[in-house]
């Protein structure tokens, strides 16, 4: 999967870099991406 981390947040549930909510969905078209999802990314504390 492809996205760009727009938060992190600091959790002890999830491991580091495990999406947690995604704000807005990613595309691609014919193998090239279009878009990348824009995400909430889990950060071990």
């Amino acid at each position: 999967h492809v996205h760009h981390a727009v938060e992190m947040a600091q959790t002890e549930e999830a491991e580091d870099g495990v999406v947690l909510a995604e704000y807005q969905c990613g595309y691609n078209f014919k193998g090239r991406l279009l878009r990348p999802a824009m995400v909430k990314v889990a950060v071990r504390s």
